[in-house]
């Protein structure tokens, strides 16, 4: 393979950890930012993610059970994380919506967290625990939970069903929008 080879690319799938060094370097910066980056193992050591290189995706899908500091150094737009049962139900979720209230997340931050094994009733759970914990909070027909972030914007954190999953939605919008 000639040492200068470079690749356009729209999507990238990472498996594992070596394979995300290795193939940075073979990028062609015109492919970014890449439609959609999915990566499907957890980093023994995630200090030496490199976040910048995360964050030049539109779509950036974290396929394995995240852990909050890795998903609060996230600056991407948009992300998903399909297995999150055990995160969106213990007091970390709570630190995270805290923390983007406080740290002012740009408007459009969306992260999509879901699980295949939550039922609806601890989705309501959750809702009201996210209710109760922020004062300003207001509800709107039980499924979404607005919470200002200031004059211009609030959190939008709502779930939603479908066949074989429940997910949880953090959203930033403008308050026109809400």
């Amino acid at each position: 393979m000639p040492r200068d080879l470079k690749m356009r690319i729209k999507s990238l799938l990472i498996m594992e950890a070596p394979a995300f060094d290795l193939l940075k370097p073979l990028i062609h910066e015109s492919s970014f930012p890449l439609e959609t980056l999915k990566m499907c193992n957890n980093f023994k050591d995630e200090r030496k993610m490199d976040y910048d290189f995360l964050r030049k995706s539109k779509l950036f899908i974290c396929n394995f059970s995240a852990e909050l500091p890795f998903i609060q150094n996230l600056r991407n737009q948009i992300v998903h994380f399909p297995y999150t049962a055990r995160f969106i139900q213990n007091e970390d979720f709570i630190v995270l919506i805290r923390s983007w209230v406080e740290t002012k997340k740009p408007i459009g931050t969306c992260f999509t967290f879901s699980s295949y094994h939550l039922k609806e009733d601890v989705a309501i759970q959750i809702m009201n625990k996210v209710k109760d914990r922020f004062v300003n909070s207001t509800v709107v027909d039980n499924k979404c939970v607005n919470i200002p972030m200031g004059t211009h914007a609030a959190l939008k954190i709502s779930y939603f069903q479908n066949a074989s999953s429940l997910s949880f939605r953090m959203t930033v919008e403008t308050i026109e929008q809400i």
